[in-house]
């Protein structure tokens, strides 16, 4: 996740499952990015990142300190899909209309 594109968003998305009432969500994503903050005080793991070197990655992640919040994460299943439906339900003044 902070390897990809989609890091950056880290802070948003954290916001974005607060919004939806993702609780359960929003503890394991919050540790995840407490995890990534302190992994680049190391240079290494610092390095790995900023060069997005695939193979680095790849070899980086024997050491990966995220297997457990992505576990936690994944365990969840599809409750976040029906919170947030249900949050696009209860707030549909939020999103385009036709």
């Amino acid at each position: 996740y902070f390897f990809n594109s989609t890091g950056p968003f880290a802070e948003a998305t954290l916001e974005a499952l607060r919004t939806i009432g993702a609780s359960e969500h929003v503890v394991i994503h919050d540790e995840a990015i407490r995890l990534f903050r302190q992994a680049m005080v190391d240079a290494k793991m610092r390095a790995v990142f900023e060069d997005r070197d695939i193979d680095r990655f790849f070899e980086s992640y024997e050491e990966s300190l995220f297997d457990e919040c992505d576990s936690r994460f994944s365990d969840r299943g599809d409750g976040l899909q029906q919170m947030f439906c249900a949050y696009v339900r209860a707030h549909p003044e939020l999103f385009a209309h036709a």
